[in-house]
Parts: C-alpha cells; structure tokens; sequence
C-alpha cells in the first residue's frame, strides 16, 4: 500500500499517464488509416474534442489535490509542533523553577549550624537540583530544537560538578558562602536564556496554531 501511494505521489507517474493518454488513441488512428478503416476526419475531430477536454479537467484536479496534500502536511506538522512546543515551555518553567528552589536550598543550608552541618546541606541541595534535572531531560521532544536542550543540559552539569568540587573543597564557615554560591550564581545567565527561550517558544506556537485553523 505504501508503495503505491508512493508511486502515486511521483509527478513523474503523471507525466507518464498523459502521455499514454494522448499516445493510444494516436496509434489507434493511425493504425486505421493504414488498414483502410472509413472513419471520417469530421468523427475523429469530434472524439479528440472530447478525449483532449478530459486533460485540462485531470491537471485540474491533480494540482488541486497536490495542494490540499501540502496544506494537511502542513497543517500536521504545525500541530506535532504545538504539542512538542507545550512540553517545551513546561520543560523551561520547571528547570526556572528549579533553579530558584536550589538558590532558596542553598541560602537555607548556609543558615545550618555548624560547618559540616552546612556542607552537608549546601551538597545534599545541588545533588538533588541535579536529580530533578535529569528527570525532566528524560522526556524528548521531537519538534523543538534539540541543540539548545543539549547545550543548556551540558553547561548545568559542568557547573553542578565544579560547584560540588568547591563546596568540597571548602575549610571553613568562612570560605563555604563564597563557594557554595558559585552554583546559583553561574546558573543566572542560564535561567536567563530559558526565559527568553520561553518568550520565542510561545511566538513560535502561536504561528503553529494559527496555520491549524487556516
């Protein structure tokens, strides 16, 4: 079946039927007019009216059918881009949302009493923001650009490790503050780019929208 259709959507399956089309009934008067068949010029002028008048009306509906198949390709695209394009922007709110809950985590652990009590806290919060982040990167989306999704996964997990590296490798109550906002701080320019990311996503699904009514 698929075969077929993909035969039938070849333009060049068209081109080859017209010109059978006009052929046969060419070789059928020739054919008769060297066996001595009486048919006058007059009956003949009469069927290639006809036969010829049938074409116009073919390329008619060929051509219609070739733009409703591009307006539904569309039209499906458009609405696998809106459905990718909300998964999206929920992808962007939760990651901003995370980010925030690990800058109030972080603030929180920095209250603890006592050194390692802080430590322990400011690591226990990335390890977890990191967690949440991997979750919500599980789930693909097919019709959204995969680049910025990929690059902006690769910068949070190097931030992640460098600030587990410097809360690590902190002495004191003194030196942990400075370390263990590093990961919030580095991660401003990335929360950012997800908002405007948002703002263009929002456009761009809109458009999407709009094609599917039309």
């Amino acid at each position: 079946m698929q075969r077929l259709v993909k035969i039938i959507s070849n333009k060049w399956t068209y081109f080859i039927i017209l010109g059978l089309f006009i052929a046969i009934p060419v070789v059928i008067q020739i054919s008769q007019a060297f066996l001595g068949d009486k048919t006058t010029h007059g009956d003949w002028l009469g069927f290639w009216g006809s036969y010829l008048g049938i074409i116009p009306a073919g390329l008619i509906t060929y051509f219609m059918y070739l733009k409703e198949r591009e307006i539904d390709r569309k039209k499906n695209t458009s609405a696998l881009l809106v459905k990718d394009t909300d998964l999206f922007i929920s992808q962007c709110e939760e990651i901003i949302s995370d980010i925030d809950k690990l800058e109030e985590n972080v603030n929180n652990a920095i209250k603890q009493m006592g050194f390692l009590q802080q430590k322990y806290a400011v690591k226990e919060s990335i390890w977890r923001f990191q967690d949440e982040i991997s979750t919500i990167y599980e789930k693909e989306i097919p019709a959204v650009n995969d680049n910025f999704r990929d690059d902006t996964l690769d910068e949070i997990n190097k931030i992640v490790k460098k600030s587990l590296d410097l809360v690590e490798e902190s002495q004191n109550t003194i030196e942990l503050p400075d370390k263990a906002y590093y990961v919030t701080d580095r991660l401003k320019p990335i929360k950012q780019a997800l908002k405007y990311e948002l703002v263009n996503s929002r456009k761009e699904q809109l458009k999407a929208k709009r094609m599917i009514l039309e």
